[in-house]
Parts: structure tokens; C-alpha cells; sequence
């Protein structure tokens, strides 16, 4: 969540860590979005995301960790993504912003 540096990325893989364990990745729906603008308030859980929803051709869970992998990008540039996870007990919704650094 939050600022991140995109010197940091290597791949397209991105985790969550949770504070209990993972559900079964079956269990998971992950959404990811790319967004034009950082957003003025924040989605209600059931809002409509204005920006390009990019696939997301993986998903695994180990223990308290959901591994997934947005496709569609290469996350060498700078963006503002919003990630949305539901199921199996989990509601996690967060911005990310990749920035030069």
C-alpha cells in the first residue's frame, strides 16, 4: 500500500501478507487496476473502478501470504494501481503508486 519505489520491482509478482492465514488462492478473487489519477476519497467495496482492469494470470497462497501476477504490464514506469481482494474471509482493498526513485 501506498508509495513504492519501482526500482524495487523485478517481474510482475506482487504479495499481500495478512495477520492470520491465507485462504485457498481457489478461494480469491483478485482484481487489479490501472488509474489515471490518485483516487479523492476511497472505493466502497462494491464501487466500479474507472481505469483499465489488467488480468491477473496468477495467484498462489504459502501460509499468510496471497502471491499474485497482474499481466498487461511491465511496471517499468510509473502508475497508480488500485488492488482489490475478496474471498475466503479476505477483504483487502489498497492503492499502490510506483515512482521514480
Amino acid at each position: 500500500m501506498g508509495l513504492y519505489p519501482l526500482s524495487y520491482i523485478h517481474g510482475n509478482a506482487w504479495s499481500l501478507y495478512l495477520t492470520e492465514a491465507a485462504p485457498s488462492a481457489d478461494a480469491l478473487k483478485i482484481e487489479v487496476y490501472r488509474l489515471q489519477s490518485r483516487p479523492e476519497k476511497p472505493f466502497r467495496s462494491n464501487d466500479e473502478i474507472e481505469g483499465e482492469a489488467l488480468p491477473v494470470s496468477f495467484g498462489y497462497t504459502f501460509e499468510n501470504t496471497i502471491n499474485f501476477e497482474p499481466t498487461g504490464k511491465t511496471f517499468q514506469e510509473p502508475g497508480i494501481y488500485y488492488v482489490r481482494i475478496k474471498g475466503g474471509g479476505v477483504r483487502e482493498e489498497y492503492v499502490v503508486e510506483l515512482i521514480d526513485r
